[in-house]
């Protein structure tokens, strides 16, 4: 619990209450208040006194929240979220030392290393430039300067010696692709979302993509119920009381005012592997009565079922104009190309392809069954 002096710090009050964290809650443990700093706490160079403001959680005169405290909340009494990472954090920073010494493993070898051997001592600390003093980067005596295809000739008594620094690691990305793996399963994203790398089958990256929707799903819906709904009934009631929308009811009953205030919030959609069998699978739920067009084409792309039925319905009007109009002719009685008539109206048109889709959804299903 938050009374531990190693994890929180905590204030004990006069009325029983305590401050944990910079929330300060009551006896029975219910959220009073929240005291926010005048400066972030590890802004150093801030020469200013830190100051706490002290704000109440929900407003006396409104009833609302003044802090829409947000947070993943996994344990009794706990009054501060944690970081998303924080259960994997010491193995991603274990991950990028790995990486980071191989990359500096890998620029050493690199390197080209001579040592130069000499059998007696004739002043010379190494070798003399195989350049000339005009074409020389330095002029460091203790740097030796050597040419592209350059045949220098060694002093009598000197002998070189090549180093060779390869370091070969061949389990270097097998560890990479392990700790890729733990990570993403201590996070909830499975791997081939966590690198953004589907090499494998489709139903492999079609499961991982499904199995990290399922995690999203939460998450979002965690997150509309403790932010995106209260600013949406808050703005909705201020709406009302100013008259700009009229809801009759709202503030007289409870139970009408939630009729108001419900709403579906829809994020970005999971996106598609093969969309073609993603359409097949759609079509036989609807058929199934397992779901609604609206709730299908929001979750296939995030758009509104009414809006694509207006705007299919102006279109199909547009191809019933396009085809009562008289077509133009050039007068040499033939086709040039640009007449679109082709005998059918818009509804016909629309039902020939329904009619063509659902037979090659037959034959791709059948395509399934045989493999």
């Amino acid at each position: 619990p938050d009374g531990s002096e190693e994890e929180s710090e905590v204030k004990e009050l006069d009325n029983g209450g305590r401050i944990v964290d910079g929330v300060e809650i009551d006896k029975e443990g219910a959220v009073v208040r929240y005291y926010v700093a005048n400066r972030h706490p590890l802004a150093e160079n801030y020469s200013g006194r830190t100051e706490w403001q002290p704000i109440d959680a929900v407003g006396k005169e409104t009833g609302y929240p003044n802090i829409l405290h947000v947070a993943v909340f996994e344990r009794p009494e706990q009054r501060r979220g944690t970081p998303f990472i924080a259960a994997d954090m010491e193995n991603q920073k274990q991950l990028d030392r790995y990486m980071k010494s191989e990359l500096a493993a890998q620029i050493v070898s690199s390197y080209f290393t001579l040592v130069v051997e000499s059998t007696e001592d004739d002043g010379q600390f190494s070798l003399p430039d195989a350049v000339s003093k005009e074409n020389k980067v330095t002029d460091d005596d203790l740097d030796v300067e050597l040419g592209p295809g350059v045949i220098n000739q060694l002093p009598p008594g000197k002998k070189l010696n090549a180093i060779n620094p390869i370091r070969q690691n061949t389990a270097f990305e097998a560890n990479v692709s392990t700790y890729q793996t733990h990570i993403g399963a201590s996070i909830g994203i499975p791997k081939e979302v966590l690198i953004k790398k589907y090499d494998s089958n489709y139903t492999a990256a079609r499961s991982a993509k499904l199995d990290f929707s399922n995690s999203v799903r939460v998450y979002r819906t965690r997150f509309n119920n403790t932010f995106t709904q209260p600013i949406y009934e808050m703005w909705l009631a201020e709406a009302v009381a100013t008259g700009r929308i009229q809801a009759p009811g709202f503030f007289d009953d409870p139970i009408v005012r939630n009729a108001w205030c419900g709403c579906m919030w829809i994020g970005t959609s999971m996106g598609h592997v093969d969309p073609l069998k993603e359409v097949s699978a759609a079509a036989q739920r609807i058929l199934l009565n397992i779901t609604t067009e609206e709730q299908e084409a929001s979750e296939y792309n995030g758009n509104d079922w009414q809006a694509n039925v207006r705007q299919r319905k102006k279109e199909l009007h547009a191809f019933d104009d396009e085809q009562t109009e008289p077509q133009k002719d050039d007068g040499d009685g033939g086709d040039d190309g640009n007449n679109v008539n082709t005998g059918m109206s818009a509804k016909e048109r629309f039902a020939f392809i329904r009619d063509i889709l659902e037979y090659s959804m037959g034959d791709m299903k059948g395509d399934d069954e045989n493999a």
